[in-house]
């Protein structure tokens, strides 16, 4: 079965991850991965206000554990998450830089 980008748009539409959208046709992350990348298809804009959340609810004293249910990450990735935006405030600490998705 051969899909054209405008199936796959619409695919996307109707699942929440990379990882559902292969379940439901029994395929493997990677295919959906493949697929998007095939028909030049990324969501970084998405990705940033997901990184943002993290870190406000990181900010509120949630758990990193809570986090990763919350967004369907692992622990360990939201971890990654905040250390980024950790070392950006060491590093810019002192500055008057507005960071986005970092409050003071």
């Amino acid at each position: 079965m051969r899909i054209t980008k405008d199936q796959f748009i619409k695919m996307i539409e109707n699942f929440s991850s990379d990882v559902e959208m292969g379940q439901f046709f029994h395929k493997s992350r990677q295919w959906s991965w493949r697929k998007r990348k095939k028909f030049k298809i990324f969501f970084g804009i998405e990705k940033k206000k997901r990184n943002k959340s993290i870190i406000e609810s990181y900010d509120n004293n949630i758990p990193l554990k809570e986090i990763g249910k919350q967004f369907f990450l692992s622990k360990s990735q939201v971890y990654r998450i905040v250390k980024k935006v950790k070392d950006a405030r060491k590093r810019f600490a002192g500055e008057n830089l507005e960071i986005p998705g970092i409050k003071e």
